[in-house]
């Protein structure tokens, strides 16, 4: 329990130090320090809230005592000039002294120098005396949208938990407007058109763990060799002590008022409904003076209904966008004319993926080449390059897609957004080397970007998933585990990082701790916001795959049927069809039949759905309780015209199916004459010898045995029956009760 509230106290730190609330954020630091003194990421963050470099010291003395490779602690000390070697060498004594042994479970990481302790330790005195605990707020896991790169989020808690709505300045003065988050089609990164960039911190590196019953996890240098990264010349490196927030782009006006600087602030953490009547409103008071054209209302207002996706929205942002178009102080005005292309850019990508009409994406390729276009030599808006870049990825233009990337890298070389997707685009080739490095290049100008590391652990998860060679492939799994493991030092207990692991121990093959990741996720949901609930769904599907793989049948099934539970339209047909195949296993065969009409209606006819529903109304219904056969109806599908049209397996399996049809149907017509008896029995006779031909099982031999005996052939059926009854010593039939009453009856006629 203490752990958990530790990582609660981490998270809420994590949101006040990105707020620049240091004072907040050291004291929920230290409370999570006091319930779980071991966790490297508290004392890890801890650091970058320190007061001074003699508490830094000390943040990083505990993080070297916990875990000697720690990298924030290694590399503190060489910014502050301590040389870390020195720390982790023991110290040689005196010749001739006697080296002190040490008491058990002391630690063998050194104390600092005397002199350097000396003149730290007022500090630290300072530092202990100030725990104070701070009650973790009740507010759990917080409802949110997934954010830009996972900043809005953050933005989010800071809102709700420190108030920094009450000081609109220091809200905008933490925004920065950016270009288009992530739009590839499947990503949980909404699009926005601001976001918040903070003092990055050093990022460490987790310890490598070995995996049972497989190679042990490889790190980056060890048997899985990574490419070197050079940072560019131009690159920022990020500061563990602090930075400079980036401004907003484009350039709010300087006429435009706090007011609207609190709306942008407010938009960009996903809090819609008061942004948006500031902008209205400026637009309606724009339209009536037809002083100005207000072009950033009409932007951040359209693509704020866009992000939130839906069609009603998209109808909506398109209205608002003709409305700006159709005045010509927004269409003469070259900047207005590059906004409002850019949101109309945007409107039409997003209508083409929510309405699969691709169609608009020309348009939008125009929109989005105009709003660079319009604005040469000046930057270019980021929105228009990265929804530019992704249009032409659509189109597998994946040069032109680098190409406008680089271009605008060259204005805004240390914009981690279009360092991002330009490595998306990378993974799309794919090439994982070139997407690492830029990749490398968003972490080093902020090593704590979220997206920037999961994003990290998803290039290896994708290639390793392209890997023919399995040495290489699980070493990439394997090292897609230990780029998790950072991710989580950072962002404890994240949904996410939980899933990623699974995904990576699974690759390796390591079952029970990918299970295991899982459940952290699905044990968890309830607290969880609704943002959260799509990898809450993505862990239930991938455990239920776990359990079918390990035949956990029952458990698999429950899994799915709580995924089909969350359905508010049509069932998932995918759900839908392991549902069936689980019933199956399981023998709840009612469950499949209806399984196989949902299916039906929803796919249409299908030969393998028929020739199962066949199969339980011909043949386990004999055993089911729960199922009746249905002969009658088996004998409508199984016309000659249906027959024909099968080959190979499928059609003895069809002709099995016919002639056990026909045997009931024709002993149970008692109207029958003699002769149409014994025509139709052999007619059913011949479909099973065809099918005994392609596949000879218990049950065939069975039926062809009923049906010579039914053509009074008793000496064969015997022979059937007795060479089956040799069989049954080996497998488990389930009418070999009523087959013995059979050889006896016939034994005793003989």
């Amino acid at each position: 329990m203490s752990q958990e509230q530790a990582k609660q106290y981490i998270l809420q730190g994590i949101n006040a130090a990105k707020a620049n609330q240091k004072d907040q954020a050291r004291q929920l630091f230290q409370n999570a320090i006091r319930l779980d003194p071991q966790n490297e990421s508290a004392w890890a963050w801890m650091s970058t809230v320190a007061k001074d470099n003699r508490e830094r010291l000390f943040c990083f003395q505990n993080l070297l005592q916990i875990n000697p490779r720690n990298e924030v602690a290694l590399k503190g000390l060489e910014k502050l000039g301590v040389d870390s070697s020195t720390m982790l060498q023991k110290q040689q004594p005196p010749s001739g002294a006697k080296t002190p042994t040490a008491a058990p479970g002391a630690s063998t990481v050194p104390s600092l120098p005397p002199d350097r302790l000396n003149a730290v330790m007022p500090s630290l005195d300072e530092f202990i005396r100030s725990y104070k605990p701070v009650p973790i707020a009740e507010t759990g896991w917080e409802q949110k949208r997934s954010g830009l790169y996972g900043i809005a989020a953050a933005r989010r808690r800071q809102l709700r938990v420190y108030g920094l709505l009450a000081a609109a300045a220091s809200v905008v003065i933490i925004v920065l407007v950016v270009g288009l988050a992530s739009l590839l089609e499947g990503e949980d990164v909404p699009l926005v058109a601001g976001r918040p960039t903070f003092p990055p911190t050093n990022t460490p590196t987790a310890t490598p763990t070995a995996t049972p019953g497989v190679t042990s996890t490889p790190s980056p240098e060890a048997g899985n060799p990574l490419p070197t990264f050079e940072p560019p010349d131009n690159l920022i490196e990020g500061d563990i002590y602090g930075g400079t927030p980036t401004p907003f782009y484009p350039v709010i006006s300087s006429g435009a008022g706090r007011d609207f600087e609190l709306a942008v602030a407010q938009y960009s953490i996903g809090q819609y409904e008061p942004a948006f009547a500031l902008f209205a409103r400026r637009q309606q008071e724009a339209e009536a003076r037809e002083l100005s054209c207000e072009a950033q209302a009409y932007y951040y207002h359209a693509i704020g209904l866009a992000e939130q996706g839906g069609r009603k929205n998209l109808e909506d942002a398109e209205a608002l966008i003709r409305r700006a178009v159709a005045r010509p102080l927004c269409v003469n005005d070259k900047q207005s004319r590059a906004l409002i292309n850019t949101a109309a850019c945007v409107v039409d990508y997003l209508q083409g993926l929510e309405t699969g009409d691709t169609s608009q994406y020309a348009e939008a390729i125009t929109l989005c080449e105009s709003a660079i276009e319009d604005i040469k030599p000046e930057r270019p808006i980021v929105l228009s390059v990265t929804t530019l870049a992704r249009l032409y990825a659509l189109n597998e233009n994946f040069d032109a897609a680098a190409n406008v990337l680089d271009d605008a890298l060259a204005s805004w070389p240390n914009d981690i957004n279009l360092m991002l997707v330009r490595a998306r685009i990378e993974l799309q080739r794919p090439r994982l080397d070139v997407a690492l490095n830029y990749i490398s290049r968003a972490l080093y100008v902020d090593p704590t970007s979220e997206v920037a590391l999961r994003l990290r652990v998803e290039a290896f998860l994708q290639t390793a998933a392209q890997e023919n060679n399995r040495q290489r492939r699980i070493q990439l799994y394997g090292t897609a585990v230990i780029w998790t493991q950072e991710y989580l030092l950072f962002y404890p207990g994240k949904p996410a990082g939980y899933l990623l692991m699974a995904q990576a121990r699974l690759g390796e093959g390591n079952i029970d701790l990918a299970e295991e990741a899982l459940n952290r996720v699905i044990e968890a949901r309830r607290q969880l916001p609704e943002s959260e609930q799509s990898v809450v769904l993505e862990a239930f599907r991938l455990r239920s795959q776990i359990y079918i793989e390990t035949a956990r049948y029952e458990p698999a099934l429950e899994d799915v049927e709580f995924l089909l539970g969350l359905s508010t339209g049509d069932a998932d047909p995918e759900l839908l069809e392991q549902r069936m195949n689980l019933a199956y296993q399981l023998g709840r065969y009612q469950q499949v039949l209806e399984d196989i009409s949902a299916l039906t209606e929803i796919n249409g006819e299908n030969t393998d759905l028929q020739l199962l529903r066949l199969k339980l109304i011909t043949q386990v219904c004999e055993f089911a309780t729960d199922i009746e056969c249905d002969y009658e109806a088996a004998a409508e599908v199984l016309s000659n015209e249906f027959v024909n049209e099968l080959t190979g397996a499928d059609r003895a399996e069809a002709l099995s199916y016919r002639a056990k049809a026909t045997y009931h149907l024709t002993t149970e017509d008692g109207t029958l004459s003699r002769n149409e008896r014994n025509r139709r029995y052999q007619a059913a006779l011949a479909d099973m010898d065809a099918a005994l031909a392609v596949n000879e099982n218990g049950l065939d031999l069975y039926y062809r045995g009923l049906l010579l005996e039914a053509l009074d052939n008793q000496t064969d059926a015997l022979h059937i029956y007795e060479y089956v009854a040799y069989w049954a010593q080996f497998y488990d039939y389930p009418f070999l009760e009523e087959m013995q009453a059979h050889i006896e009856s016939l034994r005793e006629e003989a």
